[in-house]
């Protein structure tokens, strides 16, 4: 970038020095001046349009370069997204696996009509009755019916 700058102001500063003139030294040495100095600014500006396009085909390149990044940062952000989704899957499968297991040992101390042990499940479950499904919520609440009722009757019968 700096060197397109130094041209730029290389330029101007040519021109600027072209329009001061001889100084009035005569006209065969201000026409021998003015060919060097066309022929200066002719490299000049042959110089200038390198750099310019220099500076656009790097900027092309740059450009090219951040929309790769930009593409591959966008690949690998979908890539993670759908590991973290596949992840996310396989936590649910695994708490809903716990949960149907805590379940089974649920019903089992209703049927040995261990109170305390039931309790203790239930209370396990609570946290996690909102994340399961539809179906084990429904189990879940049912058995705590049943416990109620266990209770309720066991309080009556006392």
């Amino acid at each position: 970038m700096t060197k397109p700058l130094m041209l730029a102001l290389l330029a101007a500063t040519v021109f600027g020095l072209q329009g001061c003139g001889d100084g009035g030294e005569g006209e065969g040495a201000g026409e021998a001046t003015g060919e060097q100095s066309s022929s200066a600014v002719d490299t000049l500006k042959d110089k200038v349009r390198a750099a310019a396009d220099s500076a656009s085909e790097t900027g092309e390149k740059v450009a090219a370069a951040a929309a790769a990044a930009s593409d591959a940062a966008g690949e690998k952000g979908q890539e993670l997204s759908d590991a973290v989704a596949e992840q996310g899957g396989m936590i649910a499968e695994t708490a809903n696996a716990q949960a149907a297991e805590l379940i089974d040992k649920l019903k089992n101390y209703l049927a040995e009509n261990d109170v305390d042990s039931a309790r203790g499940i239930l209370e396990k479950l609570a946290p996690l009755k909102e994340s399961l499904p539809e179906s084990l919520q429904t189990q879940i609440e049912a058995l705590q019916r049943k416990l109620a009722t266990m209770i309720g009757g066991a309080e009556t019968a006392g």
